[in-house]
Parts: structure tokens; sequence; C-alpha cells
């Protein structure tokens, strides 16, 4: 191939270098393949099986003559603990920290530690571990041989994350809001797995509630069209005809990114469904803030008539509540139409009872 490539070629050639960095022989391996592959193909064969990179010559060590070979020599060298920590760690996805391997993988610190001294594991600060993408696919293949192990651990995954997510959605209109968000973002690609993992599983509930917890997230960090791809996929895998809190919610969260996208029709018919179904529930606070939703819509619309109707209703449910946070939000938005209808009187009444 071209030693300059270019376009996708130089592409692929980067995302091998990416995903060998720190594996020499990896790297070593490539290059040999190289010589009679594109990158492209080589990226797409490396993806599917990495035990592809695998030395040509007969005269190699066959301890080096591949990654797997090399995986297995360190394998052998481990302690029974090492072994064990090891396959159980491989479900996470980005690392653990110590918190979450003692809670979700029972490994404790000292076999971290034992396994990062042997360069299985990797140091990310103080307090959070990694495995390189290489060994990530091998302990997969250790874990795979154990499926009822396997199952156990992603149920608990699974269980961990949701509670991160949960804790960080609470947390969103609190001081904490920042450090909340900050710390489910590093465990971004543990999230992500939990949640896939949920829907291929065909988990219902657990797909629902990660979702309904993720919503606020997703906004938060500007990742709209992402989480609409997990709001479709979270619809065409798992369809519910009964209404439930979390699925009022996931359609409360969707009309909300669909509003950052500019689709005001769509979001507006989320809402919708979102207040009929909280209606059928009888969950007043679902309802006030499906209301919500649809006033700030419509005052992004120009629809201020409608806008205020909501907005009265919302600030009275809120003063019945004493929900004094929410209702100060509610008057502040209710003060910016007011103000947009040209009742400048009615606007400054609205900001002095929110402050």
């Amino acid at each position: 191939p071209d030693v300059h490539p270019r376009g996708a070629q130089r592409t692929a050639r980067v995302a091998l270098a990416r995903m060998l960095e720190g594996s020499p022989l990896g790297r070593e391996l490539a290059a040999g393949w190289l010589r009679f592959l594109e990158p492209s193909e080589l990226l797409d064969e490396v993806r599917r099986d990495f035990d592809v990179l695998r030395a040509r010559s007969t005269d190699i060590d066959p301890a080096h003559a591949s990654l797997g070979a090399v995986f297995e020599s360190s394998w052998s060298l481990l302690g029974e603990a090492e072994r064990e920590g090891m396959r159980r760690l491989a479900v996470f996805r980005g690392g653990c920290t110590r918190d979450s391997a003692v809670a979700v993988a029972d490994v404790p610190l000292a076999t971290l530690l034992a396994l990062t001294n042997r360069s299985l594991l990797q140091r990310d600060g103080n307090t959070r571990f990694t495995m390189h993408t290489v060994v990530q696919h091998f302990a997969d293949g250790k874990l795979a041989e154990r499926p009822a192990t396997a199952a156990e651990l992603e149920d608990r995954h699974s269980e961990y994350f949701l509670a991160l997510a949960q804790d960080t959605d609470r947390r969103i209109d609190t001081p904490d809001q920042g450090s909340a968000i900050a710390r489910l973002a590093e465990d971004g690609a543990n999230v992500t797995a939990a949640l896939g993992r949920a829907l291929d599983g065909r988990r219902t509930d657990t797909a629902y509630e990660l979702v309904a917890a993720l919503a606020r997230y997703w906004r938060w960090r500007g990742r709209a069209h992402e989480a609409l791809g997990w709001i479709d996929r979270l619809r065409s895998m798992v369809p519910t005809s009964v209404p439930t809190v979390a699925g009022v919610r996931v359609r409360l969260g969707e009309g909300r990114l669909l509003e950052n996208t500019g689709r005001y029709a769509e979001a507006d018919a989320a809402f919708d469904d979102a207040l009929a179904d909280a209606e059928l529930l009888e969950d007043q606070d679902l309802v006030t803030m499906a209301h919500l939703e649809k006033a700030i819509i419509a005052w992004r619309r120009g629809d201020l008539g409608a806008a205020r109707s909501d907005l009265l209703r919302v600030c009275d449910r809120y003063r019945g509540l004493g929900r004094e946070a929410s209702l100060a939000g509610a008057l502040g938005n209710l003060g910016n139409v007011t103000r947009d209808a040209g009742d400048l009187d009615s606007a400054h009444a609205c900001y002095d009872e929110a402050l």
C-alpha cells in the first residue's frame, strides 16, 4: 500500500495506531500486515479478531507470535486471585474506580494494584484504573468462558450505573451539578455499555429507567442527536403500550432534546403524549412538568397566550406544593412571556416574586 495514505486510508491507519498504542508487538505485527493489506482492510480484520495480528514467519518464538500468545503467557504467570480479578474486571468499559471495582466485580484494591504492577491495568489519576484495548479484548474472552459469571456481573454493572445516573439526575438541580455531571462523564463508556446491554437483552424496565435518568445529562452535555438515537432504538426494540413513570420521563426528555434541535412541532407532540400518560397515571408532578414544557414550546413558537395559560397553571401548582425553587423558575418563564407580550408591569411582578 501507499506509505503515505490519504483520506479514508489515513484515517484507518490513525485508528490502528490508537488501538495498538502501548503495544510494541501489536504495532510491529500490524506493520508486517500492511505490506499486504490496505489500512482500512487490516482495521476491519483487527476489529473482528485481534488475533489476526499473528507473525507470518515460523522462525519467531511461539510465545511472541501473536498478541493472543503474549496475553496467554502473561495470564499463565498470574495468581488465581489476579486471574479471577482480571476476568471480572472485563465487565467494565472505559475503566473503573476502586469503589465500582468492589461494588460490581468484588475486586479489591490489592488486586487492582497487583494487576497494575504487571501492566495489565493502567492508573488514570488517583482512583481510576483502565485496561488497554488489546488487554480488554482478551479479558473479554476469559469472562465469556464463564457465561453465568458474565450474566451476574452484567446485571450488577447495570444496577450500579443506573444508580449513578439517577443520582446525577437528582443533583442536576443542586449546587453539585457540575461535579455530578463530571463524575458521570468519566464513566460514559460504562453507562453506554449498561444501556446497550439492557436494550440487547430486552430488559425493558432497566432500559427505560436508564434513558429517563440520562436525558437531562445528555442535554447538558450537548449530545442531543446521540440521545435521540438511543431513544429511537429504545422505542423500536422495547415498545410499551402501558403508561409508566419512566416512560413519561423518557417522553419529556425526548421533547426537551427535540426542542434543543429546533424541532418544535415534534417536541410539542412529545409533551402532549407525556401529559396524556401522566394524567392517566394521576401523577401531578409529571402533569405539571408536562404543562411547563408545553408552555416553553408555545413561547418559542410565538403563541404567548397558550404559554401564559400553561405557566399560570404551573405556578399555582408549585405554590400549592410549597416548591419554592420550582416556582421561581416558572415565574421567571412567566415573566419572559408577559414581557414579550408587552405587559411590563406584570413581567416585573413575576421577576420580583421569583427573587
